[in-house]
């Protein structure tokens, strides 16, 4: 029985984790910094952050409301840094196929819940190279 290459699924996963990559690298950097703030200063997540459970924890850890935008945004690039590591370790072990499938799959429906316009071509190459994971025998 032949072996099959993994080419085609390697090759969509490394252009999705070069995206990727360049997104961390960028939100590192600060370039998406005041867009960040703009989403926080929005009428409708102020008044969901002045919400009974919000505004308890902001008077009995004493935090102002601009030092917890500035903890939303340090959340934020933490989670994009370990989706990049997981989807690097996922592309490491393409070998172990349905191991690899799940890794990228968790990854698409993960980054399509947090889904910006850079996000997009993210998770759809990474569904698809799950489904093609689970598909294609090795």
């Amino acid at each position: 029985m032949k072996s099959r290459s993994r080419k085609i699924e390697k090759t969509l996963a490394w252009i999705a984790n070069i995206i990727l990559i360049s997104v961390v690298i960028l939100m590192y950097t600060g370039f998406f910094d005041r867009q960040l703030e703009g989403i926080f200063l929005t009428p409708e997540f102020v008044r969901f952050s002045f919400s009974s459970c919000i505004e308890t924890f902001l008077l009995y850890t004493r935090i102002e409301y601009y030092r917890l935008i500035e903890l939303f945004i340090i959340i934020i690039k933490f989670s994009v840094l370990l989706t990049a590591l997981i989807a690097l370790l996922a592309t490491f072990m393409m070998k172990h196929r349905i191991f690899s499938g799940v890794i990228f799959l968790f990854l698409a429906i993960m980054i399509a819940g947090v889904e910006t316009e850079v996000a997009v071509p993210v998770y759809l190459l990474y569904f698809i190279v799950a489904i093609m994971l689970f598909i294609r025998k090795g």
